[in-house]
């Protein structure tokens, strides 16, 4: 290899500085910031989906659980429901005075 001569060479100003000064004028400062940038994204970013997964799986635990707490309490509710009617059909055909009251509260 050829010893370099200093005043042979374009890059005077970069002679005798430390690596990385001279590895940041050679490839410039925006091209270091988005280097940095990206590793800075690469170690953060399987940290954030980590924590996006771990909330998905809360939600979807509290989506089962509503669930099947609407449902017991539709359950109920209809059961409440059934019973009403049946209440209002008993009643409308003890309040029928003729054969033809109590066959509308039936339904014929």
């Amino acid at each position: 290899m050829p010893i370099e001569n200093p005043e042979n060479n374009s890059n005077n100003l970069l002679v005798g500085l430390p690596w990385w000064v001279r590895g940041l004028a050679i490839v410039g400062f925006p091209m270091l910031a988005a280097a940095y940038l990206t590793w800075i994204i690469g170690q953060v970013l399987p940290l954030k989906v980590d924590n996006v997964s771990i909330k998905l799986d809360q939600v979807h635990t509290l989506e089962v659980q509503h669930h099947s707490t609407f449902l017991s309490k539709w359950d109920s509710q209809e059961e409440i429901s059934k019973q009403l009617i049946a209440i209002a059909l008993a009643s409308c055909i003890n309040a029928a005075k003729d054969e033809t009251s109590r066959n509308r509260c039936l339904g014929r």
